[in-house]
C-alpha cells in the first residue's frame, strides 16, 4: 500500500528554485502530495514542463503534474507555473488499510488533472498558473472532495491567478 508523502515523477518536493524544460513519463503512486512531475512545489518557477504517466494517490493533494503548489505558512513565496501540461489519468483511491473507510481527520480531498491543490499565503505572496492544460481523466469517488479536471482546490490566502488554461478529461 502506498504510504509515501511528497511523491513526484521527477521531484518529491522543490522550493526556492527555477525548473525549466523537464518532463516525466512514468507512473507515480503515493499517499499524500502526489504529482506526475512534482509532489510539492513552492517558491520558484516551473516552465516548459509536462508529465504523461498515470498518477494514483490515496489521501490528499493529488495532481497530474503537481500534488500541491504555492506558499508554505506565512512565508512570502512567489510560485509560478507557465507552459505546462499533463496527459496522464489521475486516480484517487481510498486505502482502507492505512486510513480506514473514511476516518475523521483524513482529508481525502484536492484532486486535479493538473494540480491537486493551489494555495496562497497570508503574507500576500503570488501563486499563478498560465498557459496550462490537462487532458487525462480524473477518477475520484466518495469520500473525496474538491475534485477538478484542472485544479482540485484553489484558495487559502494571498494572490492567486489562473490564466489561459483548459482541461478536456472526464471527471468522476
Amino acid at each position: 500500500a502506498p504510504t509515501s508523502t511528497y511523491v513526484g515523477g521527477l521531484i518529491g518536493q522543490s522550493g526556492g528554485i527555477d525548473i525549466n524544460d523537464v518532463y516525466a513519463n512514468g507512473s507515480v503512486t503515493g499517499r499524500q502530495y502526489v504529482g506526475g512531475l512534482v509532489g510539492n512545489f513552492y517558491a520558484g518557477t516551473l516552465s516548459n514542463a509536462y508529465a504523461t504517466g498515470p498518477v494514483t494517490g490515496t489521501n490528499d493533494s493529488i495532481g497530474g503534474l503537481i500534488g500541491v503548489m504555492g506558499a508554505v505558512g506565512n512565508v512570502a513565496t512567489a510560485t509560478t507555473l507557465s507552459n505546462v501540461y499533463s496527459t496522464g489519468n489521475v486516480n484517487a483511491v481510498v486505502d482502507a488499510a492505512a486510513d480506514g473507510a473514511a476516518p475523521s481527520g483524513v482529508l481525502h480531498s484536492n484532486i486535479g488533472g493538473l494540480i491537486g491543490k493551489m494555495r496562497g499565503s497570508r503574507s500576500g505572496s503570488v501563486t499563478q498558473v498560465s498557459n496550462a492544460f490537462a487532458t487525462g481523466q480524473v477518477n475520484a469517488t466518495t469520500p473525496f472532495n474538491f475534485v477538478g479536471g484542472l485544479i482540485g482546490f484553489v484558495g487559502d490566502y494571498g494572490q492567486l491567478s489562473v490564466n489561459n488554461v483548459f482541461a478536456t478529461g472526464n471527471v468522476g
